[in-house]
């Protein structure tokens, strides 16, 4: 599935991809809103436009079943978390832009893939309401890891996809008060993001090493997981050391080579530009 949408990709967004000039692929970037939180987060591409516009992408797979609201899908995006940090990390002013692509995956109805693109800005008051929310975030969860146990819990989102892909910690945690215990099938989370592992390793590398205590360091997923329910963020990114997750499903397993492989085939566009006179 990964290498169809991502054949069909590379056809589809060909002309486009030649006429902008990638600076960065899959770069990670960090920000600290203030002397103990820290904001990741690595966005998929960089580029200029043929006007000289600097601008970040981001590469998104999507199921059939938004085949026909594309629209909303695109009209909502601008307010993802996800999105709204990339406009932050990369302290976006008014006038600059970032673009958003998806691929949307063929099943029974959709016979092969769609592509879409959408275009978007932000200004400086957004980045700015958007670091506010962040710290408030920052703030909250600093002081519900002293104070409360369990955090509080959204029961909205416990069944947010539907009865069957409930939320991982619902049948033999939350519901049966088992806070502190590591579920089956859950795995101890590692992140993604080299700059957060040579951080909790105290790595030289590191800007600088904050109390623990005091430390909170957030990015689009955490963010978005707090906002959808503050005890599933307690479970998967504080203690055990750094919290249990579920295993990658089928869809995030095709996420992560679809990725992997546009990440390879930018490197070598990028690197193409470079050396053509």
């Amino acid at each position: 599935m990964a290498q169809t949408l991502a054949a069909g990709w590379i056809g589809h967004f060909y002309s486009a991809d030649r006429s902008i000039k990638w600076k960065k692929v899959e770069t990670e970037h960090s920000l600290w809103l203030d002397d103990n939180t820290l904001l990741l987060g690595r966005i998929d591409a960089e580029g200029k436009t043929e006007d000289g516009e600097a601008f970040y992408a981001d590469w998104k797979t999507i199921s059939a079943k938004n085949k026909n609201k594309m629209g909303s899908v695109k009209a909502e995006y601008k307010l993802d978390p996800q999105m709204l940090t990339y406009g932050l990390l990369t302290q976006q002013s008014k006038g600059n832009r970032f673009m958003v692509r998806w691929a949307m995956k063929p099943d029974k109805y959709l016979p092969t893939p769609l592509y879409f693109y959408e275009w978007y800005s932000y200004n400086d008051a957004e980045v700015a309401w958007w670091r506010n929310m962040v710290l408030n975030i920052s703030a909250k969860i600093r002081f519900d890891r002293i104070h409360l146990r369990p955090f509080i819990t959204n029961l909205t989102n416990c069944l947010r996809y539907g009865a069957n892909y409930a939320c991982p910690h619902l049948a033999e945690g939350c519901s049966k008060q088992n806070w502190d215990v590591a579920l089956a099938g859950l795995i101890p989370r590692v992140s993604h993001l080299e700059i957060e592992r040579k951080l909790m390793a105290r790595d030289p590398g590191s800007e600088h090493y904050p109390d623990p205590d005091d430390l909170v360091v957030l990015d689009a997923t955490r963010i978005d997981t707090w906002l959808g329910c503050n005890e599933r963020f307690r479970r998967e990114y504080i203690g055990n050391p750094h919290g249990y997750v579920a295993p990658p499903g089928e869809a995030l397993a095709v996420g992560i080579e679809f990725h992997d492989l546009l990440h390879s085939y930018y490197n070598e566009l990028k690197e193409k530009q470079c050396t053509t006179p």
